[in-house]
């Protein structure tokens, strides 16, 4: 499901889609698979922006499900894991590749 996900994320990227299409298409299929974990799952920008997260990441941040998008992981994060977030999306964008991590 997630190579499904990102591959439709990209498509509708360079198709220039937002709004509602990709609501339909990506953002609710994630929610639907994310909401009942209780992890905190969360889908940031390259600066650093929640685009997206879980019901668990909202309830654990105090935000309102719609209030935490667009809050930076600064306000979110330790000095030390804002850091690493940083050396991973680094990391990540250098590789080329897909990567998932974990800060804790």
């Amino acid at each position: 499901m997630a190579l499904l996900i990102d591959d439709l994320s990209g498509v509708l990227g360079r198709a220039g889609s937002t709004g509602g299409l990709r609501d339909q298409l990506v953002e609710e299929p994630c929610r639907e698979l994310l909401d009942p974990v209780d992890d905190l799952v969360f889908i940031h920008d390259l600066e650093g922006s929640i685009v997206s997260a879980n019901r668990a990441t909202a309830a654990f941040t105090g935000y309102g499900r719609e209030e935490i998008l667009g809050v930076n992981l600064s306000t979110l994060l330790t000095p030390e894991s804002l850091e690493l977030n940083r050396r991973m999306v680094a990391n990540a964008l250098g590789s080329g590749s897909r990567v998932s991590y974990e800060v804790n």
